[in-house]
């Protein structure tokens, strides 16, 4: 219900996961857009983020920062991150070509989420703090945009627009795991716990 009146009633969950940062183990994400991240996996890439607070989520534990209207100039260069052992992506958007002074804070309590378009500048910070900063990310865009490289995503509403090949969110994703040996194997391992 929240995504319907950014992108429409015919919905596709693109993508979801867990974010976690632990106190003083985390690293920062640098300054991105989510749809550099998705384009081998669909083309014409329109949609949001999701970000579903399960814990706490402030300054002292690294919560995400954004740079209002920065969606409306889609597409930045991204350049290599200065030093990759403290970043989550090796990959930033190009520093000159947004002013950072202008982020605001992502204070969430639990059960409380933001939106984001995919291609608003964001990043995030290491978790400095004493607790724990967890969330689960919900990845939408509209059935027009077209899975690509055997990605599937799931129907959340409406109907498809692209001719995609929905996947049943219950049942393993055959066609990605015969291209990833790693995936096969944690597959296999999951089977044996069964």
């Amino acid at each position: 219900d929240l995504v319907e009146p950014l992108i429409g009633p015919d919905i596709a969950l693109f993508a979801c996961s867990f974010i976690t940062k632990l106190p003083g183990a985390s690293k920062a994400a640098p300054w991105h857009e989510d749809a550099t991240y998705w384009g081998g996996l669909a083309a014409g890439i329109e949609g949001c983020t999701l970000w579903l607070a399960v814990d706490r989520s402030i300054v002292d534990n690294g919560c995400m920062r954004v740079i209002p209207g920065s969606h409306l100039d889609r597409n930045r260069a991204h350049v290599p991150v200065d030093d990759p052992h403290r970043m989550l992506l090796d990959r930033q958007v190009d520093p000159t070509a947004f002013d950072a002074s202008r982020a605001v804070d992502c204070i969430l309590a639990p059960n409380t989420c933001s939106i984001h378009d995919a291609y608003v500048v964001h990043d995030s910070r290491p978790n400095r703090g004493g607790q724990r900063r967890c969330g689960f990310q919900m990845r939408y865009v509209p059935t027009t945009v077209n899975a690509l490289n055997g990605h599937q995503m799931v129907l959340a509403r409406g109907r498809d627009h692209a001719g995609n090949d929905y996947g049943n969110p219950t049942q393993v994703n055959e066609r990605r795991l015969s291209n990833n040996p790693q995936k096969q194997l944690m597959a296999r391992i999951s089977e044996q716990l069964e």
